[in-house]
């Protein structure tokens, strides 16, 4: 009797250990992500997106901001103190200086081994994958440009409005700028302006591709005294020069500039001003050849990376079709055919998507910022009509690849 009682005292006990014992709840797994979108963007235009992937994989996330203009010095020095993000949002234009420094994984073999199917992708955006000799990363999203127009100022001035799978020549770039351009009360100063692209050397580089050369050639030196360089810019300047080219892209949002070389991250500037005025993209510009530039953003993984396999895993759902339905919403296109395009926007992505079939990446290059930023000086006066076009180039050209030789050993 008295073991049979002290096994029901026994049990009892069990019993309400297993009740009123505290309950264990397992941690989500959590990846650090470093990224240079600003945390206000990341949390508010970025977050369906990264809620979506959340929830599917199941992963929590730390946000590490890290700011675009000191994106390389600040990766290296988390490297060096041993304290790198999981996955990597890398602008294109850090890519060849963070690869060339091995700090990026080859994420080939995980693309193979969790066999992630990349036939929707755009080519663009695969073929920005790869540099150095590995594969970089996955393609985030895409920034390009095409020929935008504002369909008031052309049916004012009786000019037909180009289709949104329409390439337009040079010359028909400078007819329709000529055309559109007002200058009603004689000051000098249009009231419409024809066009604008800039002068900077991120968006000549696109007219030197469509006059069938290239900024860097095989060895990584520029071309900037060869004729595709000396065409593009002779193009920007005769426009400067005939006050077709606008001063600012801002005049295109105030409704007062008939067409200009629009990228992606400026649709939802214009979508903001649709009480105001009507806008239309063309596939794009061309001249020798069809061209342009992309700018793809890559999910990257550190070789550092304490966690892998969770980081690949968020990478992949951010690039998967369901994820990227969310990228339209934010105003820049998807990185693959079968995302879903918001309704808002349609229009306008239609065009620029067209256009990514003939476009090509940024160049990824060790010193791209500093043969940019020199271009951009050297070139001012250029611009302004004090200094020739051709010796200007010639001697830029000497410069820069003099510091390119020193700087890549060659």
């Amino acid at each position: 009797m008295k073991d049979l009682m002290s096994r029901r005292v026994l049990a009892l006990l069990t019993i309400c250990v297993l009740v009123f014992a505290p309950v264990s709840v397992v941690a989500a797994e959590t990846i650090n992500i470093g990224h240079f979108v600003s945390l206000d963007q990341w949390n508010d235009r970025w977050g369906p997106q990264v809620n979506y992937c959340k929830v599917t994989t199941g992963l929590e996330l730390n946000s590490i901001y890290i700011p675009h203009s000191q994106y390389s010095e600040k990766l290296l020095l988390m490297a060096a103190v041993g304290d790198m993000p999981d996955l990597l949002l890398i602008p294109p234009e850090r890519i060849a200086s963070i690869t060339d420094a091995g700090l990026l994984e080859d994420v080939e073999p995980w693309i193979k081994k969790t066999e992630l199917d990349q036939r929707a992708w755009f080519p663009p955006a695969l073929n920005s994958t790869y540099y150095a000799g590995i594969t970089v990363g996955l393609p985030a999203y895409v920034i390009n440009y095409t020929y935008a127009y504002n369909r008031d100022i052309l049916n004012d001035r009786g000019i037909v409005s180009p289709r949104p799978d329409e390439w337009l020549s040079w010359d028909m770039v400078w007819d329709i700028a000529k055309k559109a351009t007002l200058d009603q009360d004689g000051d000098g100063t249009p009231e419409i302006w024809g066009f604008f692209n800039n002068t900077t050397f991120v968006q000549v580089l696109a007219l030197i591709r469509q006059a069938g050369g290239d900024a860097f050639n095989a060895d990584g030196f520029v071309e900037f005294s060869k004729q595709p360089t000396r065409d593009a810019v002779q193009f920007t300047l005769d426009m400067i020069n005939e006050k077709l080219h606008a001063p600012s892209a801002g005049l295109f949002t105030d409704g007062k500039m008939a067409t200009m070389r629009m990228g992606s991250g400026n649709t939802t500037n214009v979508l903001a001003q649709k009480h105001r005025m009507s806008v239309g993209t063309a596939a794009g510009i061309m001249n020798k050849v069809k061209s342009d530039v992309s700018y793809i953003t890559t999910w990257s993984l550190p070789v550092a990376s304490q966690n892998k396999e969770a980081a690949f895993r968020f990478a992949s759902c951010m690039v998967s079709r369901e994820a990227q339905g969310f990228v339209s919403a934010r105003g820049v296109v998807p990185m693959r055919r079968d995302a879903a395009l918001a309704e808002d926007r349609r229009d306008l992505l239609i065009g620029l998507i067209n256009n990514l079939e003939y476009s090509v990446s940024y160049p990824y290059h060790p010193e791209v910022e500093f043969v940019q930023s020199t271009f951009d000086g050297v070139m001012k006066p250029v611009w302004q009509g004090q200094a020739g076009v051709v010796s200007t180039l010639e001697s830029l050209e000497r410069v820069i690849n003099a510091h390119l030789a020193e700087r890549l050993n060659k």
